[in-house]
């Protein structure tokens, strides 16, 4: 698919070509950015690339633990899956391409084609991801029973490797994952998948390269060369090869010297006025370009739904810097996004690894298993500092007011690994529910 193709605005006039006061406008979406596009985008390393980089690395870099997993165990599993990177790549190929499956390794004793059986499964040996460009969906057959949770989804995908390997897999085995949110019809046009996250901001992102380019070519001449010599107009209208040969030699001893030495060298003439040659440059006044272009950052930003501090690694001079309320709601937003994709994909992965006969918990299903998201805001030394003073004057509060004893207090705040904020009163403690405020039995 060509790119000079692609429309620059969406919207079109039906009429402009009969009569340009028409008013009858329309919407024209841009193409759909086929595979190949989306994978030159990204291998440009540009916004293109950042767009669908930093919401992946986010959602994986501080990882999670496991409630409940006591020992440690499944936890281990999951390194030893390679879980983290396997994840962070199913994330970043969805978000590309519009989606990506996770194939998972399944000692049953079955076929990859077969459904999965769980009672026959022994243990979870690997874990590989497939963007939607190798794994298609195979077949027409879908879940039909409106009361399966699974309704309308297909039964079968066909990989095909990058080493030429092909097979039918069963969904049962494979965790699928999609990209950007889009319509029935879309999904249908994509083959059964989503929008790439680029195809929503593709149109901000072309305007915003088209006015860097413009901004390069004003750049370009703003400062401009004036070389005068004497007889030019003579010389070029000379039918003479020799002397027209003699113009083309200056000017490129003009371009050599200007670009290695930044020094022009010039005939000074032979003394009489008029004579010689003349070399300035002129220099335009150019305003309001930072301006301009931080328009069209923003129009990227806001269609991304990333913030600029973010997008562009630090806050552009002359867009208004919002600082820590920025990156507050981006690591808000990412949040979101762990609960709705990663814990769906996490729940699944730890659920077989319980079930796998031969695996750390034997079969056993672990009671009271919970996934807690590490958080993405790490405070300084100074800020849990000052957070821990603000929570030691509230309990200077609430011991002169004999709400909590000092007990409790020392047992909420440091019995555990790290520093608690939580509070929890337990009226068995005291022999007496009126002596609340004084040390609890046993204290």
């Amino acid at each position: 698919m060509s790119l000079k193709n692609i429309s620059l605005d969406g919207y079109g006039n039906t009429l402009s070509r009969i009569e340009r006061r028409s008013k009858a406008i329309f919407f024209e979406g841009d193409s759909t950015l086929d595979p190949y596009t989306l994978g030159e985008i990204f291998r440009s390393g540009g916004l293109g690339k950042r767009i669908v980089e930093l919401p992946t690395t986010e959602l994986t870099r501080a990882w999670f633990e496991i409630n409940g997993d006591i020992e440690g165990k499944l936890a281990e599993e999951l390194k030893r899956l390679d879980a983290k990177k396997k994840i962070t790549e199913l994330v970043r190929w969805s978000k590309l391409y519009g989606g990506a499956i996770m194939l998972i390794g399944c000692d049953d004793g079955l076929e990859f084609s077969e459904p999965l059986f769980e009672k026959g499964l022994r243990k979870i040996t690997s874990l590989h991801v497939f963007d939607c460009t190798e794994a298609t969906i195979a077949g027409s057959e879908i879940y039909e029973d409106l009361m399966d949770p699974r309704y309308g989804q297909p039964m079968y995908y066909q990989v095909t490797t990058g080493a030429g390997d092909s097979f039918i897999v069963h969904e049962s085995r494979v965790i699928v994952m999609h990209g950007a949110s889009t319509t029935h019809i879309a999904r249908q046009i994509n083959d059964g998948w989503s929008d790439s996250v680029l195809q929503g901001p593709w149109n901000d992102l072309k305007q915003l390269g088209d006015a860097m380019h413009t901004v390069k070519k004003i750049l370009d001449v703003s400062i401009q060369a004036v070389f005068k010599m004497r007889d030019l107009i003579n010389i070029v209208s000379s039918q003479s090869k020799v002397e027209q040969d003699q113009l083309v030699k200056r000017f490129e001893l003009l371009e050599m010297t200007s670009g290695v030495a930044n020094t022009i060298v010039i005939d000074g003439g032979d003394g009489d006025p008029g004579t010689g040659e003349e070399y300035e440059k002129q220099t335009s006044t150019i305003t309001g370009i930072g301006d301009l272009v931080d328009r069209f950052v923003r129009a990227v930003a806001a269609s991304t739904g990333i913030p600029v501090t973010i997008l562009m690694g630090q806050s552009p001079a002359g867009l208004a810097a919002t600082g820590d309320n920025d990156v507050r709601s981006w690591y808000d937003k990412v949040q979101s996004e762990q609960n709705d994709i990663l814990t769906p994909v996490i729940e699944r992965l730890l659920y077989l690894l319980m079930i796998s006969r031969d695996g750390v918990t034997g079969g056993k299903i672990l009671d009271n298993i919970d996934i807690n998201y590490r958080p993405l805001w790490q405070q300084t030394d100074k800020e849990t500092a000052e957070a821990h003073k603000i929570q030691a004057d509230a309990d200077a509060v609430y011991m002169e007011w004999q709400v909590i004893a000092p007990g409790e207090i020392r047992r909420e705040r440091f019995s555990g690994a790290k520093f608690s904020f939580e509070t929890a009163l337990s009226m068995e403690e005291y022999d007496d529910p009126a002596d609340i405020g004084n040390t609890p039995t046993g204290e």
